[in-house]
């Protein structure tokens, strides 16, 4: 959760793949838990209402959590290029555009992943 500072390309891919990983985590911990009290045999009891309301409102902060850190290690990324966190912006917005956020987020998956950052210091700290 940290905006400040830089974040080289191996540091951010390790960080991105952790935190997906974690999402699917938590909803298979979820889905399990879902499965196990409903048996399909017989109606939704007290506990099984009790695990989805709870286990949605842990889904929604853990959504929000990811998004977040997400945008922190972006921010941290583009600060490694000598950018704006500001970018971030154009990324995330552009991503949900119908017909156009596929490449966008391909374009800025390339961007972040792959493209080299400033070689020693730069206005965001040190290289």
């Amino acid at each position: 959760f940290d905006f400040s500072g830089r974040m080289r390309r191996l540091e951010w891919w390790g960080r991105s793949i952790l935190m997906y990983f974690l999402i699917i985590l938590v909803i298979a911990v979820l889905a399990a838990a879902v499965a196990a009290l409903d048996n399909g045999s017989r109606p939704a009891g007290n506990g099984l209402k009790a695990v989805i309301a709870i286990g949605g409102i842990l889904v929604v902060l853990a959504v929000i959590a990811f998004i977040v850190s997400g945008i922190s290690l972006d921010v941290r990324r583009l600060h490694d290029m000598e950018l704006s966190g500001w970018w971030v912006l154009l990324l995330r917005i552009g991503s949900v555009i119908p017909y156009v956020g596929f490449v966008v987020a391909i374009g800025g998956l390339i961007w972040l992943g792959f493209v080299h950052g400033t070689r020693g210091s730069n206005r965001f700290g040190p290289g």
